[in-house]
């Protein structure tokens, strides 16, 4: 708020800086006095969302790195499901190829 001059005297020097206003503006009023309060309560406002922003952005940089390693734990998963779905495939059409053999063999044993 103090940037832009947003406050109509500086909080450290106590100077007009309000160039659209004149020093005498009446700020006495109720309306006045309710206004002023406002603005220096967003001015705290803006001054403690400046402070938390590098313990914001550390958290960020903390969660994306979450999401990144759950998203690794996910793909190996998803290769180890892979594997296992192709294995027991590779099982299922052995046992269909013993039990084709064993037919074949008691046929033959029958034939003789």
């Amino acid at each position: 708020m103090e940037s832009i001059r947003a406050l109509p005297a500086n909080p450290e020097s106590g100077d007009w800086q309000w160039p659209f206003a004149p020093e005498a503006l009446d700020l006495d009023t109720p309306i006045g006095e309710f206004l002023l309060h406002e603005l220096g309560s967003l001015d705290r406002e803006l001054q403690a969302v400046t402070a938390d922003r590098p313990h914001l952005e550390e958290y960020i940089r903390e969660l994306e790195d979450q999401v990144r390693e759950l998203n690794q734990k996910m793909q190996s998963k998803r290769e180890e499901l892979a594997a296992a779905i192709a294995a027991n495939a590779t099982i299922a059409a052995m046992g269909n190829r013993n039990d084709a053999a064993a037919k074949t063999v008691g046929r033959i044993s029958y034939f003789f």
